[in-house]
């Protein structure tokens, strides 16, 4: 299915849900007019009854965005980390993950722990006790990922892994999980060279 028929496909499905549930389920701001939620540190606004977007949004964040307030389940964090490979379909699909996330992430901040650290805070993420150094970057309300990074040595190159508590799939599919990475990867180089 291409962009825009997934997008049309998700805004009908978006207008038959109870918008009152939304606040409770994924942490947006309901109110009668309008829905805002805030996706990688930015906040995007439909305003209602015909869930129109206000400003400038790119396809690809309107269809993540709606698929996460149409799945958001209100699950709390479990507290169990889980590596993408234990999506359903993880292990199949992790090539193209390990290519579109890890790879990008571990290229720009294998050896650059601290632009990490500062492209991480201007993304309102933290700091993290994983690994070699890691941070916790939030992408939407209810869901945030670890990217971890072990420095390796003068025999080993540094490696990168990328980690969500359990409690991610009550809000995103095994795709959406890789186009959020994907953002976040690289709204982290953006800070990181801005």
């Amino acid at each position: 299915m291409n962009l825009d028929s997934a997008l049309k496909l998700a805004a009908e499905e978006f207008k038959k849900i109870d918008w009152k549930d939304i606040a409770s389920r994924s942490g947006a701001i309901v109110t009668p007019e309008s829905i805002r939620v805030e996706y990688l540190n930015r906040s995007y606004c439909l305003r209602l009854p015909d869930a129109e977007w206000e400003g400038e949004v790119s396809s690809r964040e309107k269809l993540l965005i709606l698929h996460y307030l149409i799945n958001s389940k209100g699950t709390p964090l479990s507290g169990k980390l889980i590596d993408f490979r234990e999506f359903p379909g993880g292990n199949v699909y992790y090539p193209v993950f390990e290519a579109r996330a890890c790879r990008p992430f571990l290229k720009y901040f294998g050896k650059n722990q601290p632009l990490l650290l500062k492209a991480a805070l201007a993304l309102k993420g933290s700091q993290q006790e994983l690994g070699d150094f890691s941070v916790n970057i939030p992408v939407f309300p209810r869901v945030g990922i670890i990217f971890i990074v072990y420095r390796g040595d003068e025999e080993l190159a540094p490696t990168a892994k990328i980690l969500f508590d359990s409690s991610v799939s009550e809000y995103l599919d095994t795709e959406d999980v890789t186009a959020v990475c994907e953002d976040a990867c690289r709204s982290l180089i953006r800070q990181r060279n801005g």
